[in-house]
């Protein structure tokens, strides 16, 4: 859901512009996880991360264009426009994948009360929208920031590593894992290995996913390799790579 988004990577103070023309779940989320990052000093899962697809799942073998559209925090930009790799699941009811206790109830620990009505009603929408398809992929998306905002870190990776299983071809989900295990559960190898595939799965090869996985490096103390992947991105001229020339000069 192409995250909550831009934070740059480890940087624990970030600022968040949310992206445009998507599900009105994931823009009404996104706008609260904001004013509660603000207030809390700790930014949401990112939305601008890849390319955010809408609450409508197109079919196998058709495409849809996101008109997600943010920056970062250092006023890098996340390209519009993408076109996203179909969407579909691969494997529903009884012989697919065990879907987590979506209707488990958030909690609302150290949330102020209006920021908690707002994220109860999103909750709502999403678990309205499961029992009426518990393949909805915004509706999973949306539910995972939630838990994300709300702190229920383990329930998040639960929620996007079931995205992953009936959407493995879609890249949002792990360049969402990707922000958890690197900003929230503070886990640079997971971040390194959701990065390396979102990158794999990301059919506009945007440089923030580069820029990402680098800073996931350099928390592991690999700085050769982050640089290796900054010059990857820039070699393979992906979408924004003047971004990572940047970033690159500033680790020489």
């Amino acid at each position: 859901m192409v995250r909550a988004w831009y934070h740059g990577g480890m940087q624990n103070n970030r600022n968040l512009l949310v992206g445009i023309g998507a599900a009105v779940i994931i823009i009404i989320i996104a706008a609260v996880l904001y004013a509660h990052a603000v207030g809390q000093g700790k930014a949401p899962v990112d939305l601008g991360t890849s390319a955010v697809a809408t609450s409508s799942i197109p079919a196998e073998g058709t495409s849809s264009t996101s008109t997600a559209a943010s920056s970062s925090a250092d006023g890098l930009p996340v390209i519009p426009g993408a076109t996203v790799t179909p969407i579909y699941a691969t494997s529903t009811g009884s012989a697919g994948p065990k879907a987590p206790e979506y209707a488990k109830p958030l909690s609302y620990a150290g949330i102020s009360a209006d920021v908690a009505a707002a994220y109860q009603t999103s909750f709502t929408e999403a678990q309205a929208a499961l029992a009426k398809d518990a393949t909805d992929w915004a509706a999973w998306i949306s539910l995972a920031q939630l838990r994300t905002a709300t702190g229920d870190y383990a329930g998040a990776e639960a929620d996007l590593t079931y995205i992953t299983a009936l959407y493995p071809k879609d890249p949002t989900a792990y360049a969402n894992l990707g922000d958890l295990y690197a900003n929230y559960e503070h886990e640079p190898a997971k971040a390194v290995a959701a990065y390396q595939e979102a990158i794999s799965l990301d059919p506009v090869k945007q440089a923030q996913l580069y820029a990402n996985l680098a800073d996931a490096l350099i928390a592991e103390g690999k700085t050769v390799q982050a640089k290796a992947t900054l010059q990857a991105g820039i070699d393979a001229k992906v979408v924004g790579y003047q971004s990572l020339e940047t970033k690159l000069s500033s680790l020489q």
